[in-house]
């Protein structure tokens, strides 16, 4: 699963100087510890994140996000975590 995400993330498309933003949702999210996870629609797993690299501070369970996903030595995390508002 990991090498799978890294291989469709590791180097995202670049559009404009900037990496294209993935949708997913905030399937769990500790506000005392400020980490959690993401989840996109590709994905069966949840992708680890932490408030230091996201650009929103509060998330709650279910919310619609933006975020990219960058490979490291420890393995894949979420970056540029961001609540999206919702359409109607």
């Amino acid at each position: 699963m990991i090498r799978s995400l890294l291989a469709i993330h590791n180097e995202p498309p670049v559009l404009s100087g900037e990496p294209l933003m993935t949708k997913g949702t905030i399937t769990h999210f500790d506000p005392r510890r400020g980490t959690g996870f993401v989840r996109h629609h590709h994905a069966e797993s949840g992708i680890p994140f932490s408030v230091r690299h996201a650009q929103d501070r509060q998330f709650a369970h279910g919310d619609a996000v933006e975020f990219t996903v960058r490979g490291g030595m420890a393995g894949v995390a979420a970056h540029g975590v961001r609540r999206v508002r919702a359409t109607t």
